[in-house]
Parts: structure tokens; C-alpha cells; sequence
């Protein structure tokens, strides 16, 4: 499956030191690997998917390395909570709802929900975290 406009995002939710956050580019936005370096006192242990081999993975790969390595992915793309009702977790998602947001923005908006994303941690009944 080819990779699609948006970005996605893997994170550890134990906050594993060895892993971290992830951020995969795509075509239309390209989160350089500066932005997991914003969120470090959040996200402990992030690092790029370059450094991860996975720049040029597609979305299956990204989900299989994710449930392989107890990561939790952060997408805007839709087929990641779709394919979640599916195959269920792990991986859990979050979602990012926030449209054409600058790298700011993103980073704000889960700054905000930082919260809610442990409760991915917490509450097996949550697989999904939504963030407007």
C-alpha cells in the first residue's frame, strides 16, 4: 500500500528508552527529525525513522513494525484506525484530526493531549486516541 498525504508518528508507550518517537515523512509534509527533539521531555528515547530504516516504508510495514516493537502509531492517515476496527490492537493509533496544521500546531495540540495518549498505557479498553 502506497503511502499516503499526512504523517505518521510511532511511539513507545511505555516510554521504552531503546525506541521513541518516530516520524515518518511523507510526500506532503515533512516533519524533519528536529520535531521528535521538541517533544523528548514528553517522549523520551524518540528518534526518526531514518535512523529506524523505515523513511521509504509503507503503511503496512510501519504498522508491523509498530506492533512488533510495542510502538503506538500517530497518524493523520486514515487507514490506520481503519485497519485497527480490523486487526484490533497492538498497535494502538493516534489519531490527528487537526488537518493542514504547522509543525507547531502539531506539536501543541499533543502536548495538550498528553494525558489522554497515557491512557493508552492505562486502559486496555482504549486503542485509539483522537486529537483535534
Amino acid at each position: 500500500m502506497a503511502r499516503r498525504p499526512g504523517f505518521s508518528v510511532v511511539w513507545p508507550p511505555a516510554g521504552d528508552p531503546e525506541n521513541g518517537l518516530a516520524v515518518i515523512p511523507t510526500r506532503t509534509r515533512n516533519l524533519s527529525h528536529r520535531f521528535v527533539q521538541t517533544l523528548a521531555d514528553l517522549f523520551a528515547g524518540s528518534q526518526h525513522v531514518r535512523l529506524l530504516g523505515l523513511e521509504e516504508a509503507d503503511d503496512r510495514a510501519i504498522w508491523e513494525h509498530a506492533k512488533e516493537h510495542g510502538f503506538v502509531i500517530v497518524t493523520q492517515d486514515s487507514d490506520f484506525p481503519d485497519w485497527n476496527k480490523i486487526l484490533g490492537s497492538p498497535p494502538e493509533i493516534i489519531w490527528l484530526r487537526c488537518g493542514n496544521a504547522t509543525v507547531a500546531q502539531v506539536e501543541t495540540k499533543l502536548r495538550q493531549a498528553a494525558q489522554r495518549i497515557r491512557t493508552l498505557e492505562t486502559d486496555p479498553e482504549v486503542e485509539i486516541v483522537e486529537v483535534w
